[in-house]
């Protein structure tokens, strides 16, 4: 009796663990988040104006916005404006939403796939890190900014990949759909069509496979059809340079671990030092996820593990088209609003290691040749050093944003008074970062007229 009141005592903890990360981010979100455009919500508000007024076409929804088809944010967009005068900070909670629901597919598949799922240090050594990274306030860009079109989109993938393996031609046209919205909230949603191919031939046999990769297929030509018919893209192939590509990309993994201060805040552009040790870091990340890969595909896991591994090539993918996308220096792949694509990555890989642990407890190598590092005792250590690391790296931006959160929320609230007075307000005060003040001035009115946003409030007093 004594030790089954300690085994309940022990899941509890565990249990409360991997909640608090969540209960962390709301609280942030709610305590500094402010109803006012600021980045690329201000681009929207046009779109607002042509709804009300009844001129809105198909062909403005799907036009790009910096090279991404964002239907499903522009119609989110849409609904908020029309029901709850624009309130971003219910854009805000949206986010959330869409992380709670990553967060269940997770978990049903780590419940399907963990023989001993409820064991409370598996719990802790495995969706404790998970809920840190998925929750993480690292990507505090996007949890109080534009970030809604990552958030759905890695939701829309992993629902995808979770659906795929399962049999019949329902599942395999979820999947599909599933990946067709990834691919209309961000373009790293058309990593889906690539990635599913292998889940597919990894997970169906016979004619099965066949005709669902054909069906996929079909579906990857339509929408990457309907992503190609209005790109346009000023990047030349020969203006890229591989290295920096390499870098960039690296850097944008590291990221996800970063504990240097100025990058997890964003302030003022990070230190060589921090951006060298990011690319340490995502070169690390790489190495781990191939030593282990090497391992599954010994033990013959690697049809179970096809999920896992979906989510390692979606933020590996994610980050390979920041790096080609982006021409900036290697340290602006640092920018929190990278972290929430990338970070899947993360989660991918501890994932395939608990999966990696779970099989017979990583069996013998086939040689007495082969590394020491194939053993299971360093399996396990692997995995306790992977939750130690991303657990400290997300308590460490846990501090260091609830220590800037302050700031952030009063520099907020003293850009939506400039917003609301844009027509006195001097080009100082309505000066910002992407966009002159010329704009916000135009796109200010906007909001006025409709009584959208800061201006709702103002109506209603």
């Amino acid at each position: 009796m004594h030790f089954r009141s300690i085994n309940l005592a022990a899941r509890f903890s565990a249990i409360v663990a991997i909640i608090l990360p969540a209960a962390f981010a709301i609280y942030y979100v709610n305590t500094y988040s402010v109803d006012v455009p600021y980045y690329d919500e201000w681009l929207l508000v046009p779109m607002v104006n042509h709804w009300f007024n009844g001129t809105l076409t198909w062909q403005e929804l799907l036009k790009h916005h910096n090279e991404h088809i964002i239907l499903v944010h522009k119609i989110i967009f849409l609904a908020n404006a029309s029901l709850a005068n624009l309130n971003f900070r219910i854009e805000y909670f949206i986010n959330l939403a869409f992380i709670v629901g990553i967060a269940l597919v997770i978990f049903l598949h780590y419940r399907r796939s963990i023989s001993d799922w409820h064991d409370p240090s598996l719990i802790l050594l495995v969706l404790f890190p998970i809920s840190a990274c998925l929750f993480s306030l690292r990507q505090h860009e996007s949890l109080i900014g534009f970030g809604l079109g990552a958030f759905s989109a890695n939701f829309f993938f992993i629902l995808s990949m979770f659906l795929l393996p399962h049999r019949g031609v329902l599942s395999v046209l979820s999947a599909a759909g599933a990946a067709g919205l990834s691919s209309l909230c961000l373009s790293n949603g058309l990593v889906a069509w690539p990635v599913g191919l292998i889940v597919l031939w990894l997970s169906k046999r016979g004619a099965e496979r066949a005709w669902s990769i054909t069906l996929w297929v079909a579906f990857a030509v339509f929408f990457v059809a309907v992503y190609l018919s209005d790109f346009h893209s000023g990047l030349s192939l020969r203006s890229l340079e591989f290295t920096q590509v390499i870098l960039r990309m690296l850097a944008a993994m590291g990221a996800t671990v970063a504990t240097a201060p100025e990058v997890i805040a964003a302030d003022h552009g990070a230190l060589q030092s921090s951006i060298d040790m990011a690319i340490l870091s995502g070169s690390s990340l790489m190495i781990v996820s191939g030593v282990v890969l090497v391992k599954i595909i010994m033990c013959a896991r690697l049809r179970k593990s096809a999920f896992a591994l979906s989510l390692i090539l979606f933020g590996w993918g994610s980050a390979a088209m920041l790096a080609i996308g982006r021409l900036d220096p290697v340290g602006q792949a640092l920018e929190p609003r990278y972290i929430s694509s990338t970070i899947i990555a993360v989660v991918g890989l501890t994932l395939l290691i608990a999966e990696l642990c779970d099989s017979t407890e990583a069996s013998a190598p086939s040689s007495p040749e082969m590394v020491p590092i194939f053993s299971g005792f360093w399996v396990r250590g692997l995995q306790s050093a992977l939750a130690a690391i991303v657990v400290f790296a997300n308590v460490t931006a846990l501090v260091v944003e609830f220590r800037i959160g302050p700031q952030r929320r009063e520099y907020l609230q003293q850009w939506a008074t400039h917003v609301l007075d844009y027509s006195t307000a001097s080009d100082d005060d309505l000066r910002n970062p992407h966009f002159p003040p010329s704009e916000i001035r135009e796109w200010a009115e906007i909001l006025e007229r409709h009584r959208l946003s800061v201006f709702q409030e103002r109506h209603t007093n």
